[in-house]
């Protein structure tokens, strides 16, 4: 028995005959009076749910889609690319302008895409992940930003996104926000020193001290 030789042949006949992996519709070439089910590929580390949905919506009857594809992963990529930046060239994104850095960012998504990609196709097919490799996109091409935008723009409207105040991660060395997902927690049980990414590394700044005062009011 040779896996290797059998799963290939297998998935190679699902793609031919088209089983799960492209959209199915009507006779009319309209999606299915059952419904529609769409889900982009998110990491892959959490892919596996995401294919049993769709399978499932589609034993329902309704036009599924699993769209393969990259995500941008903005502050993650923007970190690594400044790190790979600083190391090859010895500048920071300072030193650039926003154009310049932006391309420096797509100049290492294209290097690395490809070998990103190859793996993660060999991951899911061998284990029957139902695709449309014809889809395979990526989220700042510009159908997709377009896209982002008009859903960012509708969700504004019915005051589902909106503007409020409340304390937030902010990054001194992004200049952003960051998620809860995306920050370390360090729990301190006193006076520490800690070093603040942005800054020389020899510098440290005190954390964990709690600075209390009060001035006298004239006459009390």
């Amino acid at each position: 028995y040779n896996p290797i030789a059998v799963e290939s042949a297998w998935y190679d006949w699902w793609e031919a005959q088209g089983f799960f992996f492209k959209p199915r519709t009507a006779e009319d070439g309209e999606t299915r009076p059952e419904g529609v089910f769409v889900i982009p590929m998110p990491p892959p580390s959490i892919s596996v749910i995401q294919d049993c949905l769709i399978r499932w919506n589609q034993m329902l009857g309704k036009t599924t889609l699993f769209v393969p594809g990259f995500d941008h992963a903005g502050i993650s990529t923007q970190s690594v690319v400044e790190k790979w930046l600083y190391k090859v060239e010895g500048k920071t994104r300072h030193d650039l302008s926003q154009e310049v850095f932006l391309g420096k960012v797509m100049e290492w998504k294209n290097e690395y895409m490809i070998a990103f990609w190859s793996e993660h196709s060999l991951t899911c097919r061998p284990i029957g992940g139902s695709c449309d490799w014809d889809r395979v996109t990526f989220t700042m091409s510009l159908s997709l930003s377009t896209a982002v935008t008009e859903t960012f723009c509708r969700l504004h409207e019915d005051g589902i996104i909106y503007h409020t105040n409340q304390l937030v991660n902010w990054c001194v060395q992004l200049n952003t926000t960051l998620s809860n997902l995306e920050v370390d927690q360090k729990q301190l049980f006193g006076r520490t020193l800690l070093n603040i990414p942005g800054y020389d590394a020899k510098e440290k700044f005190e954390f964990g001290v709690i600075t209390s005062f009060a001035y006298h009011i004239e006459g009390s």
